[in-house]
């Protein structure tokens, strides 16, 4: 066969057509890698020139190009045809539901291998979109590429700040999920969007849910795609953000897509907000979430998956090249540095208390503890204090606020109200204001005498003198 020759003779007539986008399949007679199959994916896109599906399987670090001959449609069991159900928690919580199993509610998740695995991850992942509609009251969003972001009804017209929250990166991460394992072996009171969403919610605010791993899995574009078809003119007065783990570096990376972005983002709160750089490991430098790139051939061979971190990363340069841009010398307005330092405040993982400052330098995001060294839990421990660095944000205070921590400051818990006493005890009194009240009351009635001694010598008839 030469190289010249049509694509569909190079595909082959007996090709079956390619598979949507979104779709839901198994792979099966794979010979080189032989581990994938019987494991189930969702179809990313579908590269014409090669004739290859990219499928996203749970575990995979990057999607794996197939022939659909190499796949099978596959209709998702749900947690019902798995042997679970979510039942309400041991707290009154709304937002709190635990994983258990159908037959013995007393018994929660059970390994039973990679596959069962992923398959109880992704219809735990279906059953929080569904109650986001269902019981949080969002709209299933269609995004460009395939992706579904969650919004409420309202968010075009609202002029109330919107939030928008950002997941980490799969199979962890997904719209409404900001750790799939915890939803699976904790509760989703700790591993999903739901608290953040009634909270935000609860103070009138809108709500955007990201879905940055869905479609075609382009996290930055997505980003980038949802700010112009849905935030950008939306009527929010306030923009804040909330973004978990690799989420940080994609979120921070929309503040280069355009000068809008940094005028109108009020706060953006990293719940231990970090990105993967080759040599270095994961980092939660202000730099480094701001100039991720795209490691050189060399790079990639000098470390264990740098070739598919090169391949992964190449990819979402090349559907979003603004996020991957280094050294740009010029911006209109303030530079994603100043807008990042000014109104970013990382809660990274740390063994101390909630709030306690951890960084805090100039020109830098600041950094406090979130009360938790465990990362999968930093949102959730940090929650309470997280919505308090919104609420400033909400009110144009975020730059003040982290002035005051790199001030010396404490950011957490918040000040106390000032209250006035409403009484005061005879042992609070001083001497000289003892006396200054019984002078002026003496006055007072010897004024008020005067006054009807005037009335009885104008009027007439008998004075009297009466002590008030």
């Amino acid at each position: 066969m030469t190289t010249d020759e049509p694509l569909a003779h190079k595909i082959g007539a007996s090709e079956p057509p390619a598979y949507k986008v979104g779709a839901t399949v198994r792979v099966r007679g794979l010979a080189g890698r032989t581990e994938l199959n019987g494991r189930c994916g969702v179809v990313t896109f579908f590269d014409a020139e090669t004739g290859r599906n990219s499928v996203k399987i749970a575990g995979e670090t990057k999607p794996v190009a197939l022939r659909p001959r190499n796949l099978e449609a596959v209709r998702p069991p749900s947690l019902s045809d798995l042997g679970y159900d979510y039942v309400r928690g041991p707290s009154e919580d709304p937002d709190d539901w635990v994983l258990r199993q159908t037959q013995n509610p007393i018994l929660g998740f059970e390994w039973r291998g990679q596959t069962n695995y992923d398959e109880v991850g992704a219809a735990v992942v279906a059953w929080i979109r569904a109650r986001l509609v269902d019981k949080c009251g969002l709209r299933a969003l269609p995004c460009k590429g395939g992706a579904v972001a969650y919004a409420s009804p309202d968010l075009g017209e609202s002029s109330s700040p919107l939030l928008m929250l950002v997941c980490g990166s799969a199979p962890g991460g997904d719209a409404g999920v900001w750790g799939r394992a915890l939803c699976i072996n904790d509760t989703t009171l700790s591993g999903s969007m739901f608290s953040y969403v009634r909270r935000a919610q609860g103070l009138g605010w809108s709500v955007l849910i990201a879905d940055p791993h869905g479609g075609d899995g382009f996290p930055h574009a997505h980003l980038a795609q949802l700010w112009k078809s849905t935030i950008g003119p939306c009527a929010a007065s306030r923009v804040l953000i909330v973004a978990h783990s690799y989420g940080a570096a994609v979120a921070a990376s929309l503040l280069k897509f355009d000068v809008a972005v940094r005028r109108r983002v009020a706060a953006l709160a990293m719940t231990d907000g970090m990105v993967f750089r080759l040599g270095e490991g994961w980092t939660r430098s202000t730099d480094a979430l701001l100039d991720e790139r795209v490691p050189t051939e060399r790079e990639a061979l000098s470390e264990p998956g740098g070739e598919g971190l090169r391949e992964m990363l190449s990819h979402y340069a090349e559907a979003a090249p603004h996020a991957f841009e280094m050294n740009v010398g010029r911006w209109q307005g303030e530079s994603p540095r100043a807008v990042l330092a000014a109104v970013g405040r990382n809660f990274v993982c740390s063994e101390l208390e909630l709030g306690s400052t951890v960084s805090a330098k100039e020109g830098e995001a600041v950094a406090v503890s979130s009360g938790s060294d465990a990362h999968p839990s930093s949102t959730r421990a940090a929650e309470p204090a997280v919505f308090a660095f919104l609420e400033k944000g909400a009110a144009g205070e975020a730059k003040a606020d982290n002035d005051k921590v790199r001030a010396g400051k404490p950011s957490w818990p918040p000040a106390p109200p000032k209250r006035w006493k409403r009484s005061v005890s005879m042992a609070d009194l001083k001497p000289v204001s003892v006396a200054g009240s019984l002078a002026a009351v003496t006055c007072g009635t010897c004024v008020l005498a005067c006054v009807r001694l005037l009335m009885w010598a104008i009027f007439g008839g008998q004075a009297k003198v009466t002590h008030m």
